[in-house]
């Protein structure tokens, strides 16, 4: 099919990097108070370095509110020796948004309806907004990335950009001038990579067997998978971590406790290296090597 654009506006006080910038101020604002008379006011953001540390804290902070009403944003060595460890609250961020959804919502609202609409970016899975789209659109179908096979809201700009370049790439190769000479092919080369001799999953209830597999056995090392783990009816508020052999014994090497009680969601990334290390993170919080 073909899809043409018939209508499209911009706003820089609706971008993502103004919404950063907002959870950025609040981040400095909530450590400044934290250390009060460390640090003149405002210091924070007037450092170059701190703010751009600042800056990946509160993208990856977002990327968190999709399933997780707080956020502990840790930073070591701030500014002048010191280090930042304050949470921050979804209903104080959803706050701070209140000027750009009000104007988002504005802007929306000069399209018209729609049969059906597509979400696309970390804040697109915010209750909030959430709740946008459908007050705005209650008779369209929402597409949120919520089914297994779906492409990740985070990853969908990215992917569809891709996509697009290698569709445009394919239909408008130069034209080959049969006078130069030929390029010679590329070759392939075959490469041994190290398997992974176990598989990794993770057990939801105590003494059940692993109800999500991370890292399959055999798979080629390093291994790296992330996923969106249902907590809602774990046992003891922890995930056990088991390493699965070729027969499918599971022994327990470790557990992920303390989960909030009100997430339905957690996101979990395992990864294993090639030196046998497998290092696991929670909602893009600080890994652990085991």
């Amino acid at each position: 099919g073909i899809a043409t654009i018939e209508k499209h506006v911009s706003d820089a006080s609706l971008s993502g990097k103004n919404i950063i910038s907002l959870l950025t101020k609040h981040i400095a604002e909530l450590f400044e108070r934290k250390v009060r008379g460390a640090i003149p006011p405002g210091e924070t953001m007037m450092n170059k370095k701190a703010k751009a540390k600042l800056d990946v804290a509160a993208e990856d902070a977002i990327r968190s509110f999709g399933f997780s009403p707080k956020k502990t944003v840790t930073i070591d060595g701030l500014i002048e020796g010191l280090d930042c460890h304050v949470d921050i609250m979804l209903a104080r961020f959803e706050m701070l948004l209140g000027n750009v959804l009000r104007g988002a919502e504005t802007k929306l609202k000069g399209f018209g309806t729609f049969d059906s609409v597509i979400s696309a970016g970390s804040i697109m899975k915010m209750k909030c907004v959430e709740r946008m789209m459908d007050r705005l659109y209650p008779r369209a179908s929402v597409w949120r990335g919520e089914n297994a096979n779906d492409v990740p809201l985070d990853e969908a700009v990215a992917i569809g950009c891709a996509r697009y370049g290698s569709s445009l790439l394919g239909m408008n190769l130069p034209v080959e001038d049969n006078n130069e000479e030929e390029e010679e092919e590329p070759i392939l080369v075959e490469e041994e990579v190290p398997l992974c001799p176990i598989g990794i999953g993770l057990c939801l209830q105590e003494g059940d067997p692993a109800a999500v597999v991370m890292i399959e056995n055999k798979a080629p090392l390093p291994a790296l998978c992330t996923k969106l783990v249902d907590i809602t009816g774990i046992s003891n508020n922890c995930i056990h971590l088991v390493q699965i052999n070729e027969k499918g014994e599971e022994k327990v090497v470790g557990r992920i406790e303390n989960f909030d009680s009100s997430a339905k969601e957690a996101e979990v990334t395992a990864e294993l290296t090639v030196e046998g290390k497998l290092r696991v993170s929670v909602n893009g919080g600080p890994s652990c090597t085991i």
